[in-house]
């Protein structure tokens, strides 16, 4: 913007020196008409003596003279050596105004005509020539700034988006980003070849609380790590939240029995926190059927599967039809137990607890 502001002053300038120019060309052709004519006009000398001073200045004041410059110089230099010779013949025009020093007089107003009207051309060809290259310029800048400002919002974009969809401790994707890209690896799948997997570091409290928050963070970037290395490029990982981690796994043979041993080395190389009899992995394991079921969903169900899994100590356990009849038989429970509470149907026996040093009753058990 500040380049092409300097531009239009400059080409405002350039515009003021052709005008002064053709004032000089045309006003010297006037004074010699009057001089010819018996008319002098010392203020009109004067008025072109200050404009061509006026153009030198403004010359002498430019940093960088390129070729059309030095081509305009050359040429307002002859204009102001030639008006100084038409200058030194009007005292004498003015004394005796003889036939020859009138051809004379006249001659040198044509020359200084020829000269100042180059001069006019080559401001001119100046200012257009500048005026072009300017341009080209100018559009030169625009399209770099454009490509330098494209390129830094795109860099801060990509941050944005690494801020927004990275775990910060382990680097790996977060839950919103594995949900929008695991949706993708699945949409050109057919149903049933993919596998969500949960998974859980079990007594990883344990760790943080018995070697602090620093080996903590170590182990669960070491499981990253692993899991990371597991998954091939049709496979994502992520960290969801604490020592809970989503993998979504290409069905294969063996996946998950191989996902258990690259874990189970992972604990064991930490030898320095000797956690192997410790720290153990579970895993919820929901295979899907429809490429277009919402990860979301897909997850719940995994995780569903994990909490069943450790809940009857199994270390896989899988969202099947078993489970599914487990939750839903849970539910109608739970619907029947509130139905029974609204009509009555519990009966609240006391079962006393007595103090045996005191042999007295001291309270009751609700059953």
């Amino acid at each position: 913007m500040g380049f092409l502001l300097f531009s239009l002053i400059q080409m405002q300038g350039y515009a003021n020196i052709i005008n002064d120019a053709g004032i000089i060309r045309g006003g010297t052709q006037r004074s010699a008409k009057l001089e010819l004519n018996g008319e002098p006009n010392d203020e009109l000398i004067a008025y072109l003596d200050e404009l061509i001073r006026k153009l030198e200045a403004t010359e002498n004041k430019h940093l960088y003279i390129s070729r059309d410059s030095a081509a305009y110089r050359d040429n307002l230099e002859s204009v102001k050596t030639k008006w100084g010779e038409i200058k030194a013949e009007i005292p004498k025009l003015r004394g005796s105004p003889t036939a020859v020093l009138r051809e004379h007089f006249l001659d040198l107003s044509e020359q200084h005509f020829d000269l100042a009207n180059k001069t006019v051309y080559a401001a001119q060809y100046r200012a257009e020539n500048e005026l072009r290259n300017s341009i080209i310029l100018s559009v030169v800048m625009i399209l770099a700034v454009s490509l330098i400002m494209y390129t830094l919002e795109r860099r801060s974009q990509q941050e944005l988006e690494r801020v927004f969809y990275t775990d910060p401790l382990t680097a790996l994707p977060n839950q919103a980003s594995f949900e929008i890209n695991a949706a993708d690896k699945l949409k050109a799948t057919s149903p049933g070849s993919y596998l969500m997997v949960y998974l859980n570091l079990n007594n990883f409290k344990f760790v943080n609380d018995s070697y602090g928050y620093n080996a903590g963070d170590k182990l669960l970037l070491s499981f990253s790590s692993t899991l990371k290395r597991f998954c091939n490029s049709s496979e994502i990982c992520a960290h969801l939240h604490a020592d809970h981690f989503a993998i979504l796994l290409k069905k294969r043979e063996h996946v998950l029995e191989d996902l258990q041993t690259s874990i189970l080395e992972s604990i064991e190389s930490e030898r320095d926190l000797n956690l192997s009899d410790i720290l153990t992995c579970s895993y919820g394991v929901y295979t899907i059927p429809d490429p277009d079921e919402s990860i979301a969903s897909c997850l719940s169900k995994a995780s569903a599967a994990l909490k069943e899994g450790r809940s009857s100590q199994r270390t896989v356990a899988y969202y099947d039809q078993h489970l599914l009849d487990k939750i839903n038989n849970e539910n109608k429970m739970t619907r029947w137990m509130r139905q029974g509470l609204s009509e009555k149907e519990f009966h609240i026996y006391l079962q006393s607890k007595v103090n045996l040093e005191q042999s007295k009753v001291t309270g009751a058990e609700v059953l």
